[in-house]
């Protein structure tokens, strides 16, 4: 079956874009591009990994997947149709507001808004950061990873893996959070059970190349005066060494180094019967009433 390739974009709603503009760059050291009425933010070779626009909503407003070329997309479309979902294929004007050559959307079982592309726009000339730092581990390994709030991991699971071509890398021993790959990143997509959430959207991760990447977001975030929803810590299931901070939607963005990468000859399932999901750190020190955690 055709499958997904990569964790291509996040198209993001937010209520104040110049906050975002900020943050993107002195702390995510991202550069951005605001010349068409939204962000477009740059990470690498790409012309952009996040679109943040304007909305009286802060949340997700859509996951773009890629796949690897129009043959997979075809094939993919077939998928979706032979589950009961008929994907709109993309116009022009929507084919050029997301610098693609192909793209369809539909709503996944949660009615997570999803945007199916290829054929993804390179950028003009070399990427420079907002901030000094090492660069991001991204390529063609997607941007990073998304984690999304949701009401039935297991029907999410089933829905990823049997349509769109996921494997599990991880779960909870009880269901209630599972990690999915696309290419050898550990994960780029965790569901998380949250059956009434505040927010679609839980947070998103972003890998550098260097841990001290990770130690001066913090430093900067703290002089900034950015909220820390967790602290600094080591995950059980990807290894990465990360920490979160809540960025201007309220949602949360981890930031980390050195997460593994899995080896599909010899990767096997495991599972966590613990409450944590790390090895040290993370302690949470953030907004309880948002309802989101580090997962």
């Amino acid at each position: 079956m055709a499958s997904v390739s990569q964790l291509g974009y996040l198209v993001i709603n937010a209520k104040d874009l110049q906050a975002w503009k900020g943050f993107a760059a002195e702390i995510m050291g991202m550069s951005c591009d605001d010349s068409e009425d939204a962000l477009f933010l740059r990470m690498d070779d790409r012309s952009h990994r996040f679109i943040i626009q304007q909305g009286d909503q802060d949340d997700l407003a859509a996951v773009g997947w890629q796949v690897r070329n129009e043959e997979a997309f075809d094939e993919v479309k077939t998928q979706l149709e032979a589950v009961g979902i008929i994907p709109s294929v993309a116009s022009e004007d929507e084919l050029r507001a997301r610098h693609v050559l192909g793209l369809m959307k539909f709503t996944d079982p949660a009615g997570i808004p999803i945007e199916l592309f290829y054929g993804a726009e390179i950028g003009r000339g070399f990427y420079y950061p907002g901030r000094a730092i090492s660069g991001f581990k991204s390529g063609y390994l997607g941007l990073g990873s998304v984690t999304l709030n949701y009401p039935d991991v297991r029907n999410g699971i089933r829905f990823y893996s049997e349509t769109l071509g996921f494997r599990l890398s991880n779960a909870k021993v009880d269901w209630k959070a599972a990690y999915l790959r696309c290419n050898p990143r550990h994960h780029s997509l965790t569901l998380v059970e949250n059956t009434n959430p505040p927010k679609v959207l839980n947070s998103f991760s972003l890998e550098y190349n260097h841990v001290n990447d990770v130690g001066s977001a913090l430093t900067i975030a703290e002089r900034r005066g950015d909220r820390i929803a967790a602290s600094l810590g080591r995950h059980i299931h990807d290894h990465l060494v990360s920490l979160y901070i809540y960025n201007p939607s309220g949602f949360m963005t981890e930031l980390g180094w050195d997460g593994r990468e899995v080896d599909e000859e010899t990767w096997k399932v495991e599972v966590f019967t613990d409450d944590t999901t790390s090895y040290w750190g993370h302690k949470f020190i953030g907004n309880p009433e948002l309802g989101l955690q580090p997962i």
